[in-house]
């Protein structure tokens, strides 16, 4: 019987809820830089950031509501939610 495996998560935001800023994890056993896209309920791309090293503080100016951010690095992605209040 093969043997199973989960993919852990490898990029974590916190704190989440978010006000100004968003503190990003990046779980990995080596360096890699992601790029991140984050788009609004209505599916609008409204800000592009990139996290290198194993952690990034982003500040932003994100108006109150629910976003979906996309953590690409290489052939790895992430699909994250993201709330500011």
């Amino acid at each position: 019987m093969p043997e199973l495996s989960f993919r852990k998560a490898q990029v974590y935001f916190y704190p989440n809820p978010s006000s100004t800023h968003v503190n990003i994890l990046i779980d990995s056993e080596k360096e890699e830089t992601y790029q991140l896209e984050f788009y609004n309920q209505k599916g609008q791309k409204v800000m592009e950031a990139e996290a290198n090293g194993k952690k990034t503080r982003i500040s932003h100016s994100l108006a109150s509501g629910v976003y979906t951010v996309v953590a690409t690095a290489g052939a790895k992605r992430e699909v994250l939610n993201m709330v500011v209040e």
